[in-house]
């Protein structure tokens, strides 16, 4: 059968600005007839649209796909729903963590970045850092470029990705999609909060060799030594309307833009005073940063610079290219008849781990019949908007939260037998060991559970979830009437109150039936 394709715009416009909720919507016609799902992909063209040029990227490890929070999918014709993905840029972020040993074709095709995974050890390794990306990488600079001088270059940058969803056959064997049985898609896609989607360049700077990032948040506080961020620059007389690095740096890797709004702070004065850059320049090794206004009104030392506000912003032009297969003319009457059409997705359910606990268990209410797996994340909702990475991708490590218990009670029975601590110096292989299990479940087989340069090997890299298998292919576990639970124990009282996000991936079945409809079962 002879295939085509063809592009699909919205069909509630053409440029979308990036907001939380912001919908794009796609229609394929039941007329289209047979769907290669797996050769059809969206296409985005994602533009920077900061008001006073901040230089910012796509989530390292989400890519592109972290613009999109939710993909909500529809029969076309009768309206009847067929599958949510919420929580879509996570998902996305960590597949590319997990399920992928080499990222090349990631980092081209959906701007990941060189490097894709969520944490670096600390020299307390039982502490992490979140990756920041670094401004010397290309893959870092796709979004925001700018010129030698600091002008700011940016554009629409086109990014290519699957549509990650079940009835698109992403994680099931490759089958053409019935869209005459269907009668057609409706695709909606939610977009995500560009305070969480999009990642604020650090400076990159270079002291006695030492590369250091360094953070230019709108919420870094002056340290005399600068350890708590900001870009350290010379002392200033007061009379001169420009500062110098301190460390060695250049233009492209001060993190920096003409045009930014940045807060000069100093032992002077702590809170800063704003001021807008006109100019940036090689000031030999270092950088020299022009801005306007009045000069600062006084001599300076310990000058820290950070960005005054977080400004970030995007716009997307999106199109759906469609890969589709005209049945011969003798066989649609034998296509229309009834099917059962099976696919592979996830459920998402949210729960609250109050603060000031140290046992907490998660009931899971999922409906499922022919479960295949559990997952679950914790992060706190109000680290969402970190700028240098959101807390909402990375989430927290055991270390961070004090887990040192988790057991699941299924079906009136406690598994494992006894409860494992997933903290990294005590039963960090077990835990591995489960989620890896639990990805085989639906159809992949881990590549990467976690970066190993250094003292990272002793940690969690990846994001980190508990996970546990519920049947291995081709077998399923009826999950709604076996009552669920996640049981958690910590060993210090908890900080704050944690959200715990639990995926359960299942088998759907959409009946489509021509006397009685369309029909979908868990």
């Amino acid at each position: 059968m002879n295939s085509k394709i063809f592009s699909l715009v919205p069909t509630n416009g053409t440029e979308f600005t990036g907001k939380l909720g912001q919908k794009i919507i796609f229609e394929v016609e039941p007329s289209v007839g047979l769907l290669k799902a797996r050769e059809s992909y969206l296409v985005l063209n994602v533009l920077n649209t900061s008001s006073d040029w901040q230089r910012t990227m796509v989530n390292n490890m989400a890519g592109v796909s972290s613009i999109i929070s939710r993909v909500d999918i529809y029969s076309l014709k009768s309206g009847q729903h067929l599958e949510t993905m919420e929580n879509y840029d996570l998902w996305s972020a960590v597949e590319h963590q997990y399920l992928y040993q080499d990222k090349t074709n990631l980092r081209a095709m959906e701007g990941v970045g060189a490097e894709c995974y969520a944490h670096n050890a600390l020299a307390n390794t039982t502490q992490v850092a979140e990756v920041q990306l670094n401004p010397k990488d290309i893959e870092s600079n796709l979004l925001s470029p700018v010129q030698s001088n600091g002008n700011a270059k940016y554009n629409f940058r086109q990014f290519i990705t699957p549509l990650k969803c079940g009835i698109m056959r992403y994680w099931d064997d490759e089958k053409l999609v019935p869209l005459l049985n269907l009668l057609g898609l409706r695709i909606e896609i939610t977009l995500q909060d560009p305070k969480i989607c999009l990642q604020h360049l650090p400076a990159r700077t270079v002291n006695g060799g030492a590369e250091t990032l360094r953070t230019l948040a709108s919420t870094v506080v002056h340290t005399a030594d600068g350890s708590g961020g900001g870009l350290p620059c010379g002392n200033n007389n007061g009379t001169d309307l420009f500062i110098t690095t301190t460390d060695d740096c250049n233009v492209l890797d001060c993190g920096l833009a003409v045009g930014n709004s940045i807060t000069i702070m100093s032992a002077e004065v702590a809170a800063g005073v704003a001021r807008t850059i006109t100019a940036l320049e090689a000031d030999g090794s270092k950088v020299k940063i022009t801005f306007g206004g009045a000069n600062l009104g006084g001599a300076r030392t310990q000058v820290l610079a950070r960005r005054t506000a977080d400004n970030r912003a995007y716009q997307v032009k999106p199109e759906f290219r469609v890969v589709s297969v005209q049945p011969p003319a003798g066989e649609v009457q034998s296509l229309v008849r009834g099917i059962d059409y099976q696919f592979t997705t996830y459920d998402l359910f949210f729960n609250t781990i109050p603060a000031a606990v140290r046992k907490h268990q998660i009931e899971v209410p999922s409906v499922a019949t022919k479960a295949q797996c559990l997952m679950t994340f914790f992060h706190k909702t109000a680290d969402e908007q970190f700028q240098d990475n959101s807390e909402y991708y990375t989430c927290l490590i055991p270390d961070e939260i004090n887990l040192d218990s988790v057991q699941y009670h299924i079906d009136g029975r406690l598994i494992p037998v006894r409860a494992y601590n997933p903290k990294h110096k005590a039963e960090k292989i077990i835990s591995q060991h489960e989620t890896a299990k639990a990805l085989t479940t639906i159809n992949r087989e881990p590549q990467d559970l976690g970066n190993s340069d250094g003292r990272n090997l002793e940690q969690y890299t990846n994001t980190y979830m508990i996970a546990r298998e519920l049947a291995r292919p081709p077998y399923v576990y009826p999950l709604a009437e076996a009552e669920p639970q996640i049981r958690l124990g910590f060993s210090q009282n908890t900080a704050s109150s944690l959200t715990a996000r639990t995926l359960v991936w299942s088998k759907k079945v959409v009946r489509a039936d021509p006397t009685e409809g369309i029909k979908v079962f868990h």
